[in-house]
């Protein structure tokens, strides 16, 4: 269903104008994600984060930006994973480790940059990071704000 989605995705929430090219991206989270893979918080219940996303380009409720509002703002119950494409940005919220994550265009939503203050794509997996998307681990001290 990615390019499906992929397909309907406004052009501003798009990664790539090929659905296929592969996406550099890192996330700074707890260490053991490498075996495992990141999961969307919607995982852990018996909702599709892919239908969800799917139903807010084609149902258009909630829409697609409002999907991405509720995830930057709190989080919770969430079709995505946060990554982006700043390593600095990754290393403020590492507890433990910065993952390069490679990804193909198609299974990512961007949210958009908002004006000069926020130069930095956030980039959305949708559903979640599979072990073989983490391409490298890089394990370090947790951030201060993470303590």
């Amino acid at each position: 269903m990615s390019k499906a989605i992929w397909e309907m995705l406004p052009e501003k929430y798009r990664a790539s104008e090929d659905p296929d090219e592969v996406i550099s991206l890192w996330r700074g989270d707890f260490r053991g994600y490498e075996n495992q893979g990141m999961r969307c918080r919607l995982l852990d219940g018996s909702i599709d984060p892919e239908q969800v996303v799917y139903d807010s380009l084609f149902v258009k409720y909630p829409s697609i930006r409002t999907l991405v509002a509720r995830h930057t703002h709190s989080n919770h119950n969430s079709p995505f994973v946060s990554l982006t494409d700043d390593i600095e940005i990754a290393r403020s919220f590492n507890s433990g480790a910065i993952y390069r994550v490679e990804i193909p265009a198609a299974r990512l939503v961007v949210d958009p940059p908002k004006g000069e203050c926020s130069k930095h794509e956030e980039a959305l997996a949708i559903g979640m990071v599979l072990p073989c998307e983490i391409v490298d681990v890089f394990r370090t001290k947790p951030s201060v704000g993470m303590l």
